[in-house]
């Protein structure tokens, strides 16, 4: 798709388990409908009961207001709920990464030959490795800025103790 190819150009990711549905998606897709299905059939019978879009203005904002003291009632719970919810998603996320079931597919995959994506693999080490040396290149220049910095502080220090106390000797 134009979208894969602008996200993934190089066809890196299009194998990985993040990115290809399994088993458990269906299962979670499925169960979701469902949930909503119930919600909706719940909701529906609920509505018989009491229509909102009769309410006036000020009965919304009564309202509006009761909902808003009841959320901010139950903040903490709901910040546990979305901590909750984020680390399940870390979870399923790192299972899957470790399960690595990668997908094979034709098209992108047979597109770059194999001594070519040797040679992009390389390439990308190499790049990772020149990075990485000219960060440390640059925290062993600032290091030696700061005690050439620190030495300046020093000199300066001691030529102003100098000035204020005339020679004792």
């Amino acid at each position: 798709t134009l979208l894969g190819t602008i996200v993934d150009p190089l066809g890196l990711f299009e194998s990985s388990p993040l990115v290809n549905s399994c088993d458990q998606d269906e299962k979670t897709v499925e169960t979701t409908r469902k949930l909503v299905s119930l919600m909706s059939k719940e909701l529906g019978e609920a509505e018989g009961e009491s229509d909102l879009s009769d309410l006036n203005r000020d009965e919304v904002l009564e309202l509006a207001s009761i909902l808003g003291r009841k959320v901010w009632d139950r903040r903490v719970a709901l910040f546990r709920t979305g901590n909750r919810f984020a680390k399940k998603l870390l979870e399923v996320t790192a299972n899957r990464l470790d399960a690595g079931d990668r997908i094979v597919r034709a098209g992108r995959a047979e597109a770059i030959d194999p001594p070519e994506k040797e040679m992009l693999r390389e390439a990308i080490k190499e790049e990772i490795v020149i990075e990485a040396i000219e960060a440390e290149k640059k925290r062993e220049e600032t290091k030696m800025l700061r005690e050439a910095i620190k030495d300046e502080i020093i000199i300066k220090a001691f030529e102003a103790e100098e000035t204020r106390q005339p020679s004792r000797r």
